[in-house]
């Protein structure tokens, strides 16, 4: 039985550990990602470098730093301040800047807005207008056309009809 359980002791703490190696990597792959890296040459001359843009050491940086963010674990303080570093304009730390910009070039859909246009529409099809003339007041209202009515219909109406309706029941 002591075997066993040393053997099962063992399992575990070897999972353990397995667990931390995994997260040490991500939060050094996210460090990478935002700090660059320090290397040192065959010489023993202290360097430093960021990933190379669009590289797959990069892609896999940014996503494990992506991962950190997503997760309900504490976010280690180095990555807390390197953020915070990148999106101070005073900051004494960091040369760079965090900069936002748009995904694809053209107008940009506005989610919040198309989100609101379902629900309007939603509420009125569950009142028991047709979609149709629900899409046609919603153009209306909210000052836009209705295909773009259609689009927020399209993305977002199924949820909030299901949402609406199961409130109705209720």
């Amino acid at each position: 039985m002591t075997d066993q359980k040393t053997d099962f002791e063992k399992r575990i703490a070897a999972a353990e550990q397995e667990a931390a190696d995994e997260v040490a990597n991500t939060e050094r792959l996210a460090h990478a990602f935002l700090a660059g890296e320090l290397r040192t040459s065959d010489d023993g001359k202290l360097s430093h470098s960021y990933l190379t843009p669009g590289s797959a050491q990069e892609l896999a940086a940014q996503a494990a730093l992506v991962q950190l963010l997503r997760s309900s674990s504490p976010l280690s303080s180095a990555i807390r301040h390197r953020l915070a570093a990148l999106l101070d304009p005073s900051s004494r730390w960091e040369a760079r800047k965090l900069a936002m910009k748009n995904r694809t070039g053209g107008k940009q859909p506005n989610h919040v807005v198309d989100l609101e246009i379902a629900r309007d529409v939603a509420a009125e099809v569950v009142e028991g207008l047709k979609v149709e003339a629900a899409v046609a007041g919603a153009s209306h209202r909210y000052g836009v056309s209705e295909s773009t009515v259609w689009r927020a219909w399209k993305d977002h109406g199924e949820f909030w009809q299901r949402l609406l309706d199961r409130r109705t029941v209720n």
